[in-house]
């Protein structure tokens, strides 16, 4: 009986999901860890863990690439190449997977009663990453310092 109870509580309970617009901005805004954090979250609500998983893995292996990237390119050219490049590179391909992969299933799960988050929840949890990617930043920054110089 009360496995039923449970089931019935699972059906009844809506299921929240990020849109690919409010992937794109959190991945904008919060890089690469905050695209692959609300790509993981779809997956997690949609029963798909070990895509999850993938996701903040990949978030995470994203900063430090990104980081790699910055700090081994000379001064010289990275003063050349224009700020906005880098954000938009991240944000262009974290979106694209989000469209290809994710956009049919967000729509179909919104048609059948799901619903979406909040631009507000959007706010407050990208502003939760940034201040949680602060410290990897400088410890990464110093970590390259140490090496390089």
């Amino acid at each position: 009986m009360e496995a039923e109870v449970s089931q019935q509580q699972l059906a009844e309970r809506k299921q929240y999901l990020w849109s690919v617009t409010q992937i794109s901005l959190a991945s904008y805004i919060a890089g690469p860890v905050g695209g692959c954090y609300f790509l993981g979250r779809n997956y997690q609500a949609l029963g798909q863990l070990e895509y999850s998983k993938k996701c903040y893995v990949a978030g995470i292996s994203g900063v430090i690439l990104l980081l790699s990237i910055i700090f081994l390119i000379p001064e010289d050219l990275m003063a050349s190449i224009p700020p906005i490049v880098f954000p938009l590179a991240y944000t262009s391909l974290i979106s694209s997977f989000a469209h290809t992969y994710q956009k049919g299933v967000i729509e179909a799960k919104l048609a059948e009663g799901s619903r979406q988050f909040s631009y507000w929840w959007l706010f407050i949890v990208t502003i939760s990453l940034l201040v949680i990617q602060v410290p990897l930043f400088f410890f990464f920054s110093s970590l390259f310092d140490i090496i390089i110089g």
